[in-house]
This record gives structure tokens, sequence and C-alpha cells, in this order.
């Protein structure tokens, strides 16, 4: 896990979301997909992880969360991973990440959509 994602309430700045980024390394094993999941739908927190399995929209609905963003990259190299989430940050200052799911690449950024904005 890379860690959760939580939104600064006192800024309008979308780019506020990166900087309460936690770097979470070494989770405990009792913390599997669902109970971080759980913990971040349930305070609101977007999803950011290198696991592919939450980029499975019947186990982990998008609208159901503050976001999901799966961070896929080859090499997990620090520098890489930085990159990655700078492409973050300049989305969300153009994009709103609620309820949707991005799928982060080196060659860019796949957007899902919640079903129910998808069918306005």
């Amino acid at each position: 896990m890379i860690g959760c994602l939580t939104r600064n309430e006192s800024s309008n700045d979308q780019r506020s979301h990166a900087l309460c980024l936690a770097i979470v390394f070494g989770m405990p094993t009792v913390g599997t997909d669902d109970v971080v999941a759980e913990v971040c739908r349930r305070e609101k927190r977007v999803v950011v992880m290198l696991d592919k399995d939450f980029g499975d929209i019947r186990a982990y609905p998008p609208h159901e969360y503050a976001g999901l963003i799966v961070l896929r990259v080859e090499d997990q190299q620090k520098k890489r991973l930085v990159a990655l989430m700078n492409h973050v940050v300049n989305r969300l200052a153009t994009e709103p990440i609620q309820g949707r799911l991005w799928i982060v690449e080196e060659q860019g950024i796949r957007v899902r959509m919640s079903w129910s904005e998808a069918t306005e």
C-alpha cells in the first residue's frame, strides 16, 4: 500500500489533496485490501495503491469512495513513483477525483467514472 490521500478542507485548490498524502510502508499484514478500502471509504480518503486489485470496479465501486488511484509502473523506483504522483497532482488541479477510478501509468491517466456520473 502506498497510502490514503485526504483533502485539505480549508483549501479549494485540488492540489491540496497531494499535500496530505501519507506514505505508509510496512503496513501490518492484518491490513488487507478490504480493511484499507473500508477505512479510506469511511474517512472519505482517496485510496492510492500499487495494487491492481483496486482497479476492479466490481470489488471496489468508485462511487463508494472519495476516489481510487491505482499506480501502474513496471519499476517501482522512488523517482518513477514521484513522477506518477506529479501526474496525479497536475490532474487534480483540473479534474475531480470524487467517485472516480484513476489508473495512472507513465503514458498517462485513464479515468473511470462512477456509473451514475457516466449516465448523466
